[in-house]
């Protein structure tokens, strides 16, 4: 009888184990969905969730297999909400890029997006990738609450409908071969013809030139490369995929590695024409400006449609063509061993080792995590005028200029979509480019030589801004725009939070703001230069609030302690007047560093829990039965 019920017992664990699988395997349409992996506080996602973060509209056109689909889809791009997790990036240059995002949809459709083609740095411009609730206005139907638009796509293989799991994970890591110049690279992995490339091999091959502009180190580079379209170089070596799973070249990847070990990840979703690969071809360059490359080796990868290069691997050493969907050896290894260990242990040795293996591979306590966040908003308040403003102009004024009219600077930040809501904020820095001059004749350099103290101050009245002066002014500078624009109805301007419709509680007054500052910075004369604000525990105690709520998320002020004088201004780039003016890099930028709770023990963890209970249940022969001998 005793043995009965120890196989019961083991069998209501095989029920219990075949009930979560097919608990996230089951099909139709979906009410939430969860967001797992490499993340710092994986979270769970209903409609309510998904429609608080800030939404992106994208008008689409994609191909079905009965014919063309053109839709307006609202949601949060895919990169905000995964921000808003938090992401555990390896702790390497671009760490990011070696990362990866897997959509499973309920009926266990899967398609995979690389990071790098995501965030916004990179190859995620618009139009962006998109968690959707809405199509044309309303809820999405049959295709549950949500579902992945891949905007750029051809056809729509990666719109995964009834979204069940997003799941993060990060490729593997390549040793370094200790940098130098490259002479050949390999391609290995999933496909039917591995070998080794030379630069006779390329050339050998059809050639394809490209002429791209991209940012190296914060400075524009602009070069012809003649190379191999990388995705012909992988349909030449044939990708060896599943044909009884739906699109499943949708769940790989291939991982380009430099000879100093440094990495990139590209899906083959972002690069097949048939899906995401539709604009100018990556690369596998031989050529720069009709000469070989020289320092970056003899073969290196170039992505045209990204905005920074760090996806532009040189040097060369491999490609290694990846399935993200298939399990890894090392988990399944580990997840067989555990299960021998602990059956062949006795059970109270079982008991001591498994309670170690939890101590010794349960999370830590808290996760530590940097974060990007691009500014909301910003503006410009003219105090010599009541009715103008400069929300989208490409420089932010502070201080006076030549007739002693002040100006200040409006910014703000959705902190809240970049950080998790249980976060610890630990720091905080604001970094903005100078872009101007007070004096220089908006030629940018030259002018007040006098460095002027510039002070953060916390906003108390939300203000708004449209897109006055978005336009026209290319650069470089800002001239002819440091007296604003005629204000739109619900502008932000001197005397109005919102123009013609709310003003700020002291009238006239330049701004509601809390009298004691968050932290200052001198900024003298160096155009195009960086200056920093933080980390200061006001700044701290600033952004803890806008994310908890307990203070109104409406920004900082900026304000110039020689505003009364005469010609002391300085102009910062705005979010918008960095993208115009072709720099980018010089966007305004708050970097906040936070800890999490670690939510949930590791995998390894949980193993040690299912092999301890499978030593526990297994059966045992009594001492003294015979070999053979059935015992009940």
């Amino acid at each position: 009888m005793r043995w009965r019920v120890q196989a019961g017992l083991r069998g209501i664990l095989a029920l219990a184990v075949l009930a979560i699988v097919a608990r996230h395997a089951t099909a139709g349409p979906t009410t939430e969905f969860t967001v797992t992996g490499d993340v710092v506080a994986p979270a769970a996602y209903d409609l309510a969730a998904l429609g608080a973060l800030p939404p992106t509209i994208e008008t689409v056109t994609f191909q079905t297999m009965s014919g063309p689909q053109t839709g307006t889809f609202t949601g949060p791009t895919l990169w905000t909400l995964l921000n808003t997790v938090g992401l555990q990036t390896p702790a390497v240059k671009n760490g990011i890029l070696r990362q990866y995002v897997i959509a499973q949809g309920s009926d266990g459709y899967t398609a995979l997006f690389s990071l790098g083609e995501l965030a916004p740095q990179f190859g995620g411009s618009n139009p962006q990738v998109l968690t959707a609730y809405q199509q044309n206005g309303a809820p999405l139907g049959a295709t549950g609450f949500a579902r992945i638009v891949a905007a750029k796509d051809n056809f729509g293989g990666r719109y995964v409908s009834n979204l069940a799991n997003l799941e993060v994970g990060t490729a593997p890591s390549n040793p370094s071969q200790g940098g130098g110049t490259t002479t050949q690279f390999s391609l290995s992995g999933a496909v039917q013809n591995p070998g080794i490339f030379s630069l006779a091999n390329l050339e050998a091959l059809p050639a394809t030139t490209e002429t791209v502009t991209y940012f190296a180190a914060g400075t524009p580079v602009t070069a012809t490369f003649t190379g191999v379209s990388l995705w012909t170089l992988l349909t030449d070596a044939g990708i060896i995929t599943d044909p009884t799973v739906k699109n499943d070249i949708l769940n790989y990847y291939v991982l380009a590695t430099g000879s100093d070990g440094y990495e990139a990840i590209f899906s083959l979703g972002e690069l097949d024409p048939m899906f995401g690969g539709t604009g100018a071809p990556d690369l596998i360059a031989y050529l720069q400006d009709g000469a070989p490359l020289g320092a970056d080796g003899f073969a290196r990868v170039v992505v045209p449609g990204d905005n920074f290069g760090g996806r532009y691997v040189s040097n060369l050493v491999s490609l290694q063509v990846i399935d993200a969907v298939v399990p890894e050896p090392g988990t399944l290894a580990l997840l067989g061993s555990s299960f021998l260990v602990m059956t062949l242990l006795r059970r109270r040795t079982a008991v001591i080792a498994a309670s170690f293996l939890l101590a010794a591979t349960g999370q830590a306590a808290w996760a530590d995590v940097i974060v990007d966040v691009p500014a909301l908003q910003d503006a410009t308040l003219f105090g010599g005028s009541a009715v103008n403003n400069s929300s989208s102009g490409p420089g932010m004024f502070v201080g006076s200029d030549g007739q002693s009219q002040p100006k200040r600077g409006l910014i703000e930040f959705d902190v809240p979509a970049y950080v998790p809501s249980n976060a610890t904020i630990t720091g905080v820095t604001l970094t903005l480019y100078l872009g101007q001059v007070a004096g220089s004749g908006g030629s940018g350099g030259g002018g007040d030589q006098t460095p002027r103290t510039i002070r953060l101050f916390d906003v108390t009245t939300a203000w708004a801004g449209s897109t006055n002066g978005t336009t026209g002014f290319p650069g470089p500078g800002f001239g002819g725009t440091g007296q604003g624009f005629p204000a739109n109805i619900g502008d932000a301007t001197w005397n109005d939070a919102k123009f013609n419709t709310i003003p700020w509680n002291t009238p006239g007054g330049g701004g509601d703001f809390v009298t004691t500052e968050s932290a200052d910075t001198l900024v003298g004369q160096s155009v195009n230069s960086a200056y920093s604000w933080g980390s200061t525990v006001q700044m701290i105690a600033d952004v803890q609030g806008w994310l908890d709520g307990t203070l109104p998320n409406d920004g900082w002020l900026l304000k110039n302690d020689s505003e009364t004088g005469q010609t002391t201004f300085r102009a910062f780039y705005t979010r918008e007047g960095a993208i115009e003016q072709g720099v980018p890099q010089f966007a305004p930028d708050l970097v906040v560093s936070f800890v999490v709770p670690a939510p949930e023990p590791s995998s390894l963890g949980i193993f040690a829990v299912a092999a301890l209970s499978i030593a526990l249940l297994s059966r045992r022969r009594p001492r003294g039965a015979r070999a053979g001998t059935r015992v009940l």
